[in-house]
Parts: C-alpha cells; structure tokens; sequence
C-alpha cells in the first residue's frame, strides 16, 4: 500500500562577508545549547501534531451493552448514555498531522493535505467508540484476529450501520500489540496498558474488467482494497469482571492511502486512554 535543496554557489560574491559574519555570530554548538552559565538553553520546538481529545463516561457495572461514539471529535447521540452516579470518566485521545486542514469550517475539506506532492484528502473519518458489556475484556481483543475484527470489536453491531457492513466481511492485513502507561486506580500509581491495532480492509462489490475501462482490474479476478480501516482498540477491565473496550478508527479509501499511509499510521498508534 521532495526534498528541495539550496545550492550554495548560486549566493552572490558581495555576499561573502555578510555570509562569514553570520557564521560567526552564531557561534559553535555549545554557545547554540548552553546559556554563559553552563544552564541549557529552553529550546522552541514548533508542534507538528494536534492532539484530539473526546470525554468518556463508563460504566462501572453496565447491566447492557452501553455505546457512546465520537466522529472527527464530536459527539453522536446514540441514546444510551450510563447514569452519572456509576461511571469512571476516562478521556481518549490520537494524534493528527497539522499539515492536514483540521478546521471543519475551512473552504479546504477536513483532513485535506495540501503539502507539495500530496494535495488530496488523506482521511476520510475518525472515530473513536466505546462500547461497554458483561462479557468484554482484554481477551476479547485477543481472539479477535480468530473471531473476527469487526465482530468482537462490534464494529458490525453500531447503531444505525455506522460502519459500512461490508467490514463484517473484511480481510485482517495485519495487527500488533502495544503498551502505554495509564494512571493507575490506585492514586499515584502507574499501570500499564495493552493495546491491539488491526489493519482491515475490503475490496469493492462490484470489479469491472480491464476492458471496461476498469484500470485496476489487472484480470486476477479482484480488484485493489477500497475500504480501509486503521484500528486501534483498549478494555478498562471492572472488577466485576465486565469491561469498557475503546476504539478508534482511521477509514480511507484507496486514493487517501496514498496520501496519507504514513500519517495514519503514526496516527492510529497514537491512540491513547487515560483515567480522569
């Protein structure tokens, strides 16, 4: 699934002094990193990243399944939101490039890159969910690549078919394990948390022939993956021995893969959750 470069000699001869000067006055690296005193000097480092953030609030017992889903960082009813009085507040969060439009309102559309080489959208949506029941835990997202991503993710199961349903079908290209600190129950502690990432993917329905006008059908029967989800799942295990799994998910098309691919996948290992 350019760099530029200056070239020196094109300066100007009358800039040589100007050129030597400067040099001079900026010294050599130990003046560039430490004040006169010996202390360093606070570096400016320019954000290439915006981190999104959406609160969460989860059962502690859920009796039923609970969901609650968040698209591009905003809230969509789902009408199943748990009583205040039996929940812990957890906040997700992922990081997104800030060379994409960020801005909803902009004339650009979201999560269009406009950098030299790209000029295309690289993101379709983003969604972070959460889904808490009796019968979830971290072994859920273990058997996964067995079960089924969509299935034990119940990417399938979302109100209103939030997800294409052609993702019940869709193929596991690959999946690994990651762990982050998160603050522990216990105050002042620190846990470690796993979390499981799984690229699917599927193809379209329909693959016209080559002689059609169908470029991609190179006569192997099928046709390149048009549908692709970069996953990235958690459960917070209750003590009761139910669970809180959250998730978020990065969808492309085939051409916003080609933008972005990279991005992506900084963005959805990015994936963080965190006790309040």
């Amino acid at each position: 699934l350019a760099s530029l470069s200056a070239n020196p000699r094109l300066a100007w001869a009358g800039d040589d002094e100007y050129l030597y000067k400067r040099k001079s006055e900026d010294g050599d690296l130990t003046t560039k990193l430490f004040n006169e005193d010996g202390s360093p000097k606070d570096a400016v480092v320019e954000a290439q990243e915006k981190t999104i953030t959406v609160p969460l609030s989860l059962p502690r017992t859920p009796s039923s399944i609970s969901v609650s889903i968040f698209e591009d960082g905003v809230v969509k009813p789902t009408g199943q939101t748990p009583s205040a009085e039996d929940t812990n507040t957890v906040s997700a969060s992922y990081k997104l490039p800030l060379k994409w439009n960020l801005d909803p309102s902009d004339k650009l559309p979201l999560y269009f890159d406009s950098s030299e080489g790209k000029n295309g959208k690289a993101l379709q949506r983003a969604t972070i969910y959460s889904v808490s029941a009796s019968k979830v835990s971290l072994s859920t997202l273990e058997k996964a690549s067995r079960v089924g991503v969509a299935s034990s993710l119940f990417m399938d199961k979302l109100p209103n078919n939030y997800f294409d349903q052609g993702v019940a079908k869709a193929d596991l290209i690959g999946g690994r394990t990651s762990r982050k600190p998160i603050k522990s129950e216990i105050e002042g502690g620190i846990d470690e948390q796993v979390y499981y990432e799984f690229d699917v993917a599927f193809a379209p329905k329909e693959c016209p022939d080559f002689s059609a006008g169908n470029k991609e059908n190179l006569g192997l029967g099928f046709c390149p993956y048009d549908n692709i989800f970069l996953v990235s799942a958690t459960v917070l295990e209750n003590d009761d021995g139910s669970g809180n799994m959250i998730v978020a998910v990065l969808e492309c098309n085939k051409d916003e893969w080609k933008i972005g691919n990279a991005d992506l996948k900084r963005a959805r290992s990015s994936f963080t959750v965190e006790r309040g």
